[in-house]
């Protein structure tokens, strides 16, 4: 019988995202360019949230090169393509419904967001669902802007959750199981 793998836990495509879009906030001047700087670091924690908590089935049988979830490349003419191969599923669990980033963080399970609250305590002396909340959901907000009446997101607090997120993600590993896979 054919057996399937199934990873459950950290996401390294989907870390590799949020690093990306992170990374660009530090070449930015976030004095010129704000919007884009906060909803980048808004976008870059809901994805280090999200890798935290995903499902990834992949078949054994495939070669090594038919198993990657996507290779992003630049053509010559610039833009971007994707190209989606393979017999590789991703299954995040925090879907599209929100970008409330306590709402993602509080979906997670227990002990994940015990080690995590108590982790940032002990990094920062502060409350990791006290600052969640107050940032709220700054990659929805910030981009739709011109519809909110009144705001105000600190710089300081939302670079602090970003740096958190990276470090703590990257610490997370995957658990790895064979399953059987009915015979097609």
């Amino acid at each position: 019988m054919n057996k399937k793998i199934v990873q459950t836990g950290l996401e390294r495509e989907i870390y590799r995202s949020a690093k990306e879009y992170h990374d660009s906030t530090k070449v930015m001047d976030k004095m010129k360019h704000t919007l884009p700087y906060i909803t980048n670091l808004g976008f870059a924690i809901e994805l280090y949230i999200k890798c935290m908590n995903v499902t990834t089935e992949t078949l054994p049988n495939n070669p090594a090169s038919k198993n990657l979830v996507s290779s992003v490349s630049i053509p010559a003419g610039g833009g971007v393509v994707i190209d989606r191969i393979g017999n590789m599923k991703i299954h995040t669990r925090l879907k599209k419904d929100t970008h409330s980033l306590i709402k993602m963080f509080q979906k997670h399970e227990e002990p994940l967001k015990l080690n995590a609250i108590n982790e940032y305590r002990e990094c920062f002396k502060s409350d990791l669902i006290v600052d969640l909340e107050t940032v709220g959901s700054p990659f929805s907000y910030w981009r739709y802007h011109f519809e909110n009446e009144h705001s105000h997101t600190g710089f300081a607090l939302l670079e602090k959750l970003a740096d958190f997120f990276e470090m703590f993600a990257n610490k997370q590993n995957m658990k790895i199981t064979l399953v059987p896979v009915e015979a097609e």
